[in-house]
C-alpha cells in the first residue's frame, strides 16, 4: 500500500527554496534526537545540542532566518516546542538547576564574619563597662569585698542618716542625727546629750576578716582605720571630723595617697534621763563627750595649720584636767576604753605640741575612731534598757 502523500510548504525568497517538516515529521525527529542525547557522554552534550538538535528543528543562523516565514505554523496557530528555549545562536537551552545561596540555621544569609566580629566586639565592651560600673557603684553602696580601684575620688553624703533603725520592733534608734554636726553637747534634763561627728568611710566589705585586712595594712603604714563591728555589710572608718570642713581635711590626704573615701554624717542620739542611774558616771560621760568634740576639732585643724592653735590647747587643758578628776572608781569596760582614748588623744596632741611630727596627728585619729566605736557600744546597751 502506497505511503500517504505528505503534503510540505515551501517558500522562495531571493532564489532559495526551504521545505518545512510535517508536526507529525518533526515529532519523530526530536525523539530520535532525545534516544541519541540520552547515548551521548556529558562531554558532548553541548556539542550535539548546537549542530545536531538545532538541524532538527530547522533554525539556521539569525541572518537567514529573519527571512524565513512559516505559514503551516501560523496557520495552525501552533507554538513549536514551547516547552524548549533556543538561543540567539539557535542552541537548545537545556533547565539547569541554580545554585542557592547558602543559608543559616535561621533561613537567611550566612552573617559575614567582619560583622559577627563587630558584634563580639560590642558586646565584650558593654560587659567590661557594666562590670567596671558595678564595681565602682558596690565599693560606695556597701556591696564590695575589697576597695575599689581606679582614680580616688571623694565622695559626699549631704542628708541626715540613721546608721540603725529597729522599725520593726518600734524600739527608739540608737544613732541618729538630731542637730548640727559639730554642736555644743552636755547634759539635758540630768540625761546625756547626742554625739554628732563627721565621718570618713573608707571601704565596705562583705567580712570581718578581709575588713581587718585592709584596716591593718593602713595602720601599718602610718594611717588609722578602724572595722565597725556588727555591721553589714561590714564598713571600715578611717578618719572622721567635727563637721564635713574638718572630714574633708582628712580626706583630701587620703585622696593624695590614692586611697578612696566616702563622706557621712554619724550620730548617736541622746539618752535621755534616767537610763543611767549613777549621776556621777552620767556627768563623767556628758563632760567627756565635750572633751571628744574639742579634741577632735583640734586635731583636724593641725594637720591644716601645721601647728597647735595656743588658746584652743590652754582651754583643753582646763577642762582635761576637770574631767580627769571627776573619773568614778569603777566604769563599765566600754566606757572605760572610751576614757582610755580621750585621754589617749590629749597626750598625742601634747606630744605634737613639742615636736611637730605628722604621725601623732594620725595617732590622734586612731585613739579618737577607737573612742566612737567604745562610746557606741555603751551608748547601745543604755537605750536599750
Amino acid at each position: 500500500m502506497d505511503k500517504q502523500k505528505v503534503e510540505r510548504i515551501s517558500i522562495r525568497i531571493n532564489g532559495k527554496e526551504r521545505v518545512f517538516l510535517s508536526d507529525e515529521e518533526l515529532n519523530q525527529e526530536i525523539s530520535a534526537a532525545k534516544e541519541v542525547d540520552a547515548g551521548l557522554a556529558e562531554a558532548d552534550i553541548d556539542h550535539f545540542e548546537t549542530f545536531v538538535i538545532g538541524e532538527l528543528v530547522g533554525h539556521e543562523p539569525e541572518r537567514e532566518r529573519d527571512n524565513v516565514i512559516d505559514f503551516e505554523e501560523r496557520r495552525n496557530g501552533k507554538k513549536n516546542y514551547s516547552s524548549k528555549s533556543f538561543n540567539r545562536n539557535n542552541t537548545l537551552l537545556l533547565n539547569k538547576k541554580k545554585k542557592r545561596p547558602l543559608l543559616t540555621s535561621g533561613g537567611g544569609r550566612k552573617p559575614d564574619p567582619i560583622l559577627k566580629k563587630f558584634i563580639a566586639v560590642l558586646i565584650s565592651a558593654i560587659i567590661i563597662g557594666v562590670g567596671f560600673g558595678y564595681v565602682v557603684l558596690s565599693l560606695f553602696t556597701d556591696l564590695s569585698e575589697g576597695q575599689g580601684g581606679g582614680e580616688s575620688h571623694i565622695t559626699v553624703d549631704n542628708g541626715q542618716t540613721v546608721e540603725e533603725n529597729n522599725e520593726a520592733t518600734g524600739e527608739v534608734p540608737s544613732e541618729v542625727i538630731l542637730g548640727p554636726i559639730g554642736a555644743n553637747t552636755g547634759t539635758t534634763a540630768n540625761g546625756i546629750a547626742p554625739l554628732s561627728v563627721q565621718i570618713i568611710q573608707g571601704g565596705a566589705f562583705e567580712s570581718v576578716e578581709a575588713a581587718n585586712q585592709i584596716a591593718n595594712g593602713l595602720k601599718e603604714n602610718g594611717k588609722a582605720a578602724v572595722v565597725k563591728p556588727g555591721s553589714k555589710p561590714v564598713l571600715m572608718f578611717i578618719g572622721l571630723g567635727t563637721d564635713r570642713n574638718e572630714a574633708g581635711i582628712i580626706s583630701q590626704l587620703y585622696l593624695n595617697a590614692g586611697q578612696d573615701v566616702y563622706m557621712k554624717p554619724f550620730g548617736l542620739s541622746e539618752i535621755k534621763a534616767g537610763k543611767v542611774s549613777n549621776e556621777k558616771e552620767a556627768a563623767f560621760v556628758s563632760a567627756g563627750i565635750s572633751l571628744y568634740q574639742s579634741l577632735l576639732g583640734l586635731s583636724t585643724e593641725t594637720f591644716d595649720q601645721k601647728k597647735i592653735n595656743q588658746a584652743t590647747w590652754k582651754d583643753i587643758e582646763s577642762k582635761f584636767t576637770q574631767w580627769n578628776q571627776s573619773k568614778p572608781q569603777e566604769l563599765p569596760a566600754s566606757l572605760e576604753q572610751f576614757a582610755n582614748s580621750i585621754s589617749k588623744t590629749y597626750q598625742y596632741l601634747a606630744s605634737y605640741q613639742i615636736k611637730a611630727d605628722e604621725q601623732q596627728l594620725w595617732n590622734s585619729q586612731q585613739a579618737l575612731l577607737d573612742g566612737l566605736l567604745s562610746y557606741k557600744k555603751w551608748h547601745d546597751e543604755k537605750v536599750a534598757q
